[in-house]
Formats: structure tokens, sequence, C-alpha cells
């Protein structure tokens, strides 16, 4: 089968659970590149586990972005925009961004066309320790995310629960239900 649509996949290392086990579906129907944001420590995936992957299930377009700083530090958004700068010179058909950072939020709205990006929800809501916390990045966080729903159209949530909250919230917007493998559970495929 002849693959005639670019998707560009751009995500973090923290999602790589759900990710990894997207590549494949959507590699059948599309030419799909994966770039992948690794924070400078405490990623729970290595080099070596992204290897094992393209190595079993033959997938070869992965690109990691190996970060010098903490996930949510001010100097990432430098990194984003060199790198968003770079992916869209390849011009790609269809983007899917998955990360929750907020400078990835804030830049994503800007070199993103609404049309042809996709977004990954993790969390439609935040979590309780995060609604009510008085800390500013956690403030940025919430305002890049209204700022990502008002900008995109389509949505990729990842349970049931999500999907019913994200349709309600916002029922002009474009959703779609994809199940999240369980975490941590037995082995992973490739290994």
């Amino acid at each position: 089968m002849q693959k005639n649509k670019k998707v560009a996949f751009i995500s973090v290392s923290q999602f790589s659970d759900v990710d990894l086990n997207l590549l494949p579906i959507v590699n059948s129907e599309y030419e799909i590149d994966y770039f992948v944001y690794m924070p400078y420590k405490g990623s729970n995936y290595s080099f070596t586990d992204y290897q094992n992957f393209s190595n079993k299930t033959g997938f070869k377009n992965i690109k990691i972005f190996k970060l010098k700083y903490r996930l949510r530090n001010p100097l990432l958004f430098f990194i984003y925009f060199y790198t968003f700068i770079t992916i869209k010179l390849k011009r790609y058909d269809y983007y899917i961004l998955s990360n929750d950072d907020p400078f990835f939020n804030l830049l994503s709205v800007l070199f993103f066309n609404s049309n042809k990006t996709y977004l990954i929800l993790h969390d439609v809501e935040y979590h309780q320790g995060l609604t009510h916390s008085n800390n500013i990045k956690i403030k940025l966080l919430h305002f890049s995310k209204r700022i990502l729903i008002q900008k995109f159209k389509n949505y990729i949530l990842l349970s049931n629960y999500q999907k019913l909250l994200f349709d309600k919230l916002y029922p002009k917007k474009n959703s779609a239900l994809l199940y999240m493998p369980i975490k941590d559970m037995g082995y992973r495929d490739w290994e």
C-alpha cells in the first residue's frame, strides 16, 4: 500500500507508553516520523528502549531530542522553537501533538495549523493537586491548555471518561477515542 500522507508525531518520552503502541497503527496508513523530547533526567524511556522498539517493529523514523533542562523550564521555549522550525520545514500533511509542557503548548498555537493538527489529551482537566495551586508554573500550565483548546479543533482522548468529559465541555470540537494501554503491566512487546 502506498502511503501518500506524511505525519509528524511530536511527543515527550513520558507519554511513550501510549505513543509507541500507536506508531505501528498510524504507520500502517501514513508515512510517520516520531519526534520525542527526552528530559535530561528522569525519563521513563532510554535510547536503548527506542532502539529495541525500532529493531523489533521495523519502525525506523524516530528522532530523539535530548533536553538539557527539566520539563516546564522556560529555557525549553528556545529548544521547542528550533525543533518546530526544523519539523515545519519538512512540510508534513498532518501533525499529532502529545505534550503537556506549557511552553510547548504556547508555541504549538503559533506553529501548527488547526485543520492539520490532532492533539492527544491525557487529561481534559488536571488532577486535583494541580487545580488549586498558586504555583506560577501550574497557573501557566492551565493558561496554556486553555489557549491550546481554543485554537485547535481535533482531539484524541485516551479513555471513555475523558472523551465524555471533553465532549460535554467542548461540544464544538472534534474528538476521537483511542484507549490508552495499561501502563507498567507485564512487559513491552519489543523487549
